[in-house]
């Protein structure tokens, strides 16, 4: 369910950006598909770790494990979200997906707007 929760955000993303922003903004949304899949499988893999311990307290009816859950949850979702930012920030992940100087010098030749990291990522957030 959450995969398919996740692939529609994806396209209804791609829809808006497509229609009512830019090509760029389109750009933006197609290259962080792979990025917003790494980040549904962190959040899977959290979660099914997360239920599994949870129901094994609620069973026991241990309340400082179901307490603590919640807040160390959180916790590992903010840092996996903040380690993904800074993945996108800070490395060429545009250069893995393909975008080589090549590619946006002929873009700029043919007269075409340049696709650059930073507009790749604001375009994400």
């Amino acid at each position: 369910m959450s995969m398919a929760l996740v692939s529609l955000n994806g396209f209804v993303d791609a829809i808006f950006a497509g229609r009512y922003v830019s090509a760029d903004a389109l750009a933006g949304v197609a290259v962080s598909m792979p990025l917003l899949a790494v980040n549904s499988a962190f959040t899977s893999f959290i979660s099914a770790g997360a239920s599994n311990v949870l129901s094994k307290a609620i069973g026991s009816k241990d309340h400082v494990v179901t307490g603590n859950l919640f807040g160390l949850v959180l916790i590992y979702s903010i840092l996996a979200g903040l380690l993904l930012i800074l993945f996108i920030a800070f490395s060429q992940f545009a250069s893995l997906l393909g975008m080589t100087q090549e590619k946006a010098a002929s873009k700029k030749a043919r007269g075409e707007e340049e696709v650059t990291q930073k507009k790749v990522l604001g375009a994400i957030i």
